[in-house]
This record gives C-alpha cells, sequence and structure tokens, in this order.
C-alpha cells in the first residue's frame, strides 16, 4: 500500500503504517455493505458517497482512502491545531479514531481539551472510552463488536507511543506483538 500524498503533520513512515494499520481493522471490501450502525460502506470503511451495488477496484478503494484520511485530518485539526506541534502517534491515533467515528463526534469530546491543554497522557487515556457502537458496550465479547474495542486498545498504544511503525502497519497484531 502506499499514500501518494502525504498527511499533513505526520511523517510518510507513520502516515503509511497507519493506512496499513486502519485496513487491518476496516478491511478492504470492494462490494458495498451495511456497517454496524446501518450506514453504507466499501473499501476500507470509507462512508463517503457508497454506491450501494457499485464494486470499487483496488484502484478506487486506494485513492478513497487516500482522499479521507486527508479530509478528515483537515476536519481535526480545524478543531484542534495544537496537534500539529504535540507528539505525532498523538496525532496519528487521534486521526484514526476521527476516520472511524467521525469529525463531529471527535471534535464535540473532552479528547480536543486534553490535547489543547497539552496533556497527552489524558487525551490518550480518553481514547478507551469510545467503546461504544450502535449502542452497544463492544467491551463486551458478546456485543458481536469486539474489533471495536480491539482498535481503541491498539489506538491508545499508538497515542502513548507504544508501538513502533511495524506495529502499527500490524494493526491489533502490532499491539498484542508490544505487549509481549
Amino acid at each position: 500500500m502506499s499514500i501518494k500524498t502525504r498527511i499533513i503533520g505526520i511523517s510518510t513512515g507513520l502516515a503509511l503504517a497507519l493506512a496499513a494499520g486502519l485496513t487491518d481493522f476496516e478491511g478492504n471490501k470492494s462490494m458495498p455493505y451495511r456497517d454496524i450502525g446501518g450506514v453504507w460502506t466499501a473499501c476500507v470503511g470509507d462512508t463517503n458517497e457508497i454506491v450501494p451495488g457499485h464494486k470499487y477496484s483496488n484502484q478506487e478503494c486506494q485513492d478513497r482512502l487516500e482522499k479521507q484520511l486527508k479530509v478528515h485530518n483537515d476536519g481535526l485539526l480545524k478543531c484542534a491545531p495544537e496537534l500539529l506541534q504535540g507528539p505525532e502517534h498523538v496525532h496519528a491515533a487521534v486521526l484514526d479514531l476521527t476516520y472511524n467515528i467521525g469529525v463531529g463526534a471527535v471534535c464535540k469530546s473532552s479528547i480536543v481539551a486534553k490535547v489543547k491543554a497539552k496533556k497527552y497522557p489524558e487525551a490518550c487515556a480518553t481514547i478507551t472510552e469510545f467503546r461504544y457502537a450502535a449502542g452497544r458496550d463492544c467491551s463486551v465479547r458478546s456485543n458481536q463488536c469486539y474489533g471495536v474495542w480491539k482498535r481503541r486498545q491498539w489506538e491508545r498504544a499508538l497515542c502513548e507511543g507504544d508501538l513502533n511503525n511495524d506495529q502499527i502497519a500490524k494493526g491489533f497484531a502490532g499491539y498484542v506483538e508490544s505487549q509481549q
């Protein structure tokens, strides 16, 4: 996987690792489907202007991922421009969270105030509070959304600087590797 355009404020290496980690969590599905919340989704978790029934090519999915990472990053930086002055692993983790739950949800959350106050450990700890999907607590395996909880653990480890680029690219497997 290659990212043609650099995500502003994140090194190319970290952006590539983040994109690979995103693909690990989201998968890459060429045929649109409805996600846990009933939203039309395709490619790497993309929910923007999805055409039900259209089969997306690998190139279309790559282009959509790059575009949506930039769109989400731009939106995130409007409410939290301080991320550009903070540790890039914090920026990357909050960007992944933003890609997953949306710019509005992150910008309305307490994580932004913590980033603005440069309280990075507190901001990172906040990530695991976003463990709900479609009204279900995803930290409970039987709720059929445990992947969300695994992703939040990975995002928090990324945010706290506990993962190298290779571990980031491996998604949750990289997080498990970091615990050994």
